[in-house]
Parts: structure tokens; C-alpha cells; sequence
């Protein structure tokens, strides 16, 4: 039944001007994922006007939230890239904002939000052709990233580094996106401590709940800042390897920038037509922004003895 009443409340918030206040709660995971996956932004193929529609619905929350441009008056920026045919296509692009502070070095957090359109390219179910809306992948990527700006925007005295969000596209063609990002030099990558990656969160199975964590066999220093798996209310699997050009993680990779990406991991409905907002566990996410919101905070202490010595 809670499932239902998921799918139907934030379809009418999307409909309406009264929308939830931002932040890590299960009501605003839903009403991001709501917007994102629903029908009217075409599966948000890279190149579309899907795509648009949705880059347009990030960059507004990203103003509601109060996070600024990452350079004065920019906050979208447009790219050209290499579909699966070899055509070039033009992407809308990354949308990048910024929480200051008055340091240098920064963390990049990163979700890409497009998807698969009508399933033309990568789908699992090659023969249908209806909209894959990608609520888990990767809306819900998304919904943590906005989620957690907004937490820590409300925090930015405690920070000591500036971070840096970015929503990529085209990750589903060749990651793209995140290439831009960090090839444009929009981004002073010498300055990036590390990067967040996050993609697929929104399915943390209700009978044996597992967090999958990329990058600590390569980067095992983040070990020790994770919360304790006692106290995370999930099983947190530590050993899985960086998948190569498996999520935009990987392009900050290999700039030998150290980073980790989590995941719910894949399920049956990866890629298909019906991952959808029914099948979403939005408490999970919550309890999962839970477990960031730590490890943002003390990623700081890390940082701190690592420039000490």
C-alpha cells in the first residue's frame, strides 16, 4: 500500500506550485524521482527535449536550494558527443552548482540524469519501444544529490572545503558527460580532494538491505571514516573493484582523483522499461542519505591529518 501512495502523492505535487522543502526525507526523494521519471520528460535521452525538461527541473532546485552557479551566472553547460551510431548529437549539458566556503579544496558530488528515452539505445528489452522513465537510474542518483545539497547548505559554516554538484549527461552513451566536465577546465581538478559518485540508490532490498561502495579496494584510507555497518541499518559491501567506464566515477579516476560510487545495485529491471517509481524504496534512500551525510562530515578529518603530514 506505502508504495502506492508514493506513486500517486508526488505526481500531484508535481502538478501543483507546493512542492516539499529540500533535504534528505523520504517526501523529497519522492517528489524528485516523481518529476524525473515521469512520462512527460521522454525518458531524458541526452540530445532530447526530455533531456531538457529535466535539465531544467535540477538547475531550478538547485536555485531553490541555494546553491550557486559554479562559475557567476553559469550553471548549465551545453556539450557535443558521439551517440552509439557515431552521430554527433548536442547535449543540453551538465548542470554544476557550488556550496563556498572560504577553502580550496573542494569534493565533487556527482549524479548523471539521463537515461534511455524509448529504448533506441542499451536497452535490456530491445523490442519494446515504450518510454524508459529510469527512476532508479538514475533519477534517484539525483534525488540524493539535491537531498544531501540542501543538507549541507544548511551546514556550510561546518564545512572546510567547498563542494561542488554536478549532474551529468550522456553517462549512458560513454560517461560523457563527467569527460566535459572535467576535460573543459571549467573545474580546477588539481583543487579536487575527492569525488561522490551516486547511481542507483533508490532499490535497498527490504529483506536483505546491502549499500554497494566502488573505490575502497583502491582508496581503503576511506575506510576509516565509514559508520559503522552496526549503525547503518544495511549490510555496506566494501570489496567491489572500480568498474571500468562503468559511472562517472571512473573519468575522475583516471585523473588519479580518488573517489567512491554507491550503489543499491542492479536488478531486474535495469535498463527496462519498467523501472519505475513503484518499485522504489524511498525510505531506504533516506536511511542511505543517513549514512552520506557522515561520511561527508568526515571526510573533512581525513583531509585534515592528510595535510597535516
Amino acid at each position: 500500500m506505502w508504495r502506492l501512495l508514493f506513486v500517486l502523492f508526488p505526481l500531484s505535487i508535481v502538478g501543483q506550485a507546493v512542492t516539499p522543502e529540500p533535504g534528505c526525507t523520504v517526501e523529497y526523494f519522492q517528489y524528485v524521482v516523481s518529476a524525473l521519471a515521469n512520462d512527460s520528460m521522454e525518458g531524458r535521452m541526452a540530445g532530447t527535449k526530455g533531456e531538457k525538461k529535466a535539465a531544467d527541473f535540477i538547475a531550478a532546485e538547485f536555485k531553490k536550494i541555494g546553491c550557486k552557479p559554479l562559475h557567476k551566472n553559469k550553471m548549465v553547460y551545453p556539450f557535443v558527443f558521439l551517440n552509439p551510431d557515431s552521430v554527433q548529437e548536442n547535449s543540453v549539458g551538465n548542470i554544476v552548482s557550488k556550496i563556498e566556503t572560504k577553502e580550496k579544496e573542494l569534493i565533487v558530488i556527482g549524479a548523471h540524469y539521463d537515461h534511455l528515452g524509448f529504448g533506441k539505445y542499451h536497452s535490456r528489452s530491445p523490442f519494446d519501444k515504450s518510454i524508459h522513465n529510469g527512476a532508479d537510474d538514475n533519477a534517484s542518483g539525483v534525488a540524493m544529490m539535491l537531498g544531501l545539497a540542501a543538507w549541507c547548505n544548511e551546514r556550510k559554516e561546518e564545512l572546510k572545503y567547498d563542494l561542488v554538484f554536478a549532474a551529468f549527461s550522456a553517462e549512458e552513451d560513454g560517461l560523457y558527460g563527467s569527460k566535459e566536465l572535467l576535460r573543459s577546465g571549467e573545474l580546477d581538478t588539481a583543487m579536487v580532494y575527492a569525488y561522490l559518485n551516486f547511481d542507483m540508490l533508490g532499490r535497498l532490498n527490504e529483506t536483505k538491505p546491502i549499500l554497494k561502495i566502488e573505490g575502497l579496494v583502491e582508496h581503503p584510507q576511506f575506510m576509516s571514516v565509514l559508520l559503522a555497518d552496526s549503525l547503518a541499518g544495511f549490510d555496506v559491501r566494501k570489496s567491489d573493484p572500480i568498474f571500468k567506464g562503468g559511472s562517472d566515477n571512473y573519468s575522475f579516476e583516471t585523473l588519479g582523483i580518488q573517489g567512491l560510487s554507491f550503489s543499491t545495485g542492479i536488478h531486474e529491471q535495469y535498463h527496462k522499461p519498467d523501472d519505475d517509481i513503484d518499485k522504489m524504496n524511498f525510505e531506504g534512500m533516506e536511511s542511505i542519505s543517513h549514512y552520506l551525510q557522515f561520511l561527508i562530515m568526515q571526510i573533512q578529518q581525513l583531509q585534515s591529518i592528510e595535510n597535516k603530514n
